[in-house]
């Protein structure tokens, strides 16, 4: 695991003015902090914070709910911590860790920011310069990773567009083809009409030309019958 993402930077900031049961619960969450009792001494620090609020019990406070992985709750400390900060070096310590808190949720902008504001407080810090080159790597790469993302999707959109249009496309063409072959089977075509005409002025030709010929044959059988026949004697 990286060393930097564990360093927070220490205050040592007099006790002076808090109140005795203050100053006694202070004692002791510095104490179970040291032996890595985190939630004991958030405890400890919150009763301290209680009492008396100031720097001291709201950056310990940070500082033990981000060894607990409670990045939220850690962030609203330090702020405060900020603004209760009154010297640089004070305020410098302060947004370092916030940086810190920061970088763990992956709000890489943001802790990008803390570090450039705690460099200005103390400009050779070197923890928080590397800290610094640190996340603004991190905030590159997720960067690029949101762009590739962003074209991926808009990449997809186009797919889905294309292939929804094409599929409108031919179902206005099954329609259409549909709709062209009941209008047919409905209203039969000239062509149709103009082809069955003539087959049936051909067979009434063909029948009255077969009764012509019949009639026809009928009369010259009747005449020569007549001719056949003499006067009576």
């Amino acid at each position: 695991m990286n060393r930097w993402l564990w360093t927070m930077a220490v205050l040592l900031t007099s006790i002076a003015g808090y109140g005795q049961n203050a100053h006694k619960n202070l004692l002791n969450g510095d104490m179970l902090y040291g032996y890595g009792k985190y939630a004991d001494a958030e405890k400890e620090y919150r009763k301290a914070d209680n009492e008396s609020p100031g720097l001291k019990s709201s950056y310990n406070l940070g500082n033990t709910l981000m060894n607990q992985e409670r990045y939220d709750e850690a962030i609203k400390k330090y702020k405060d911590a900020l603004s209760k900060a009154t010297k640089p070096g004070e305020k410098s310590a302060a947004l370092h860790n916030l940086g810190n808190a920061y970088y763990k949720k992956k709000q890489f902008k943001e802790s990008v920011d803390a570090y450039k504001q705690s460099l200005a407080m103390d400009p050779y810090d070197i923890q928080t310069k590397e800290n610094l080159a640190i996340a603004r790597r991190e905030l590159r790469k997720q960067m690029q990773q949101q762009q590739q993302q962003d074209q991926q999707q808009q990449q997809q959109q186009d797919k889905n567009q294309n292939n929804n249009q094409d599929q409108a496309d031919n179902n206005q063409n099954q329609n259409k083809h549909q709709q062209q072959q009941n209008q047919d089977s409905q209203n039969p075509s000239s062509d149709s009409k103009q082809k069955m005409t003539r087959e049936d002025a051909q067979k009434l030709l063909d029948f009255i030309d077969d009764q012509d010929k019949k009639v026809g044959r009928k009369q010259r059988r009747q005449e020569q019958g007549k001719r056949s026949k003499g006067k009576d004697w």
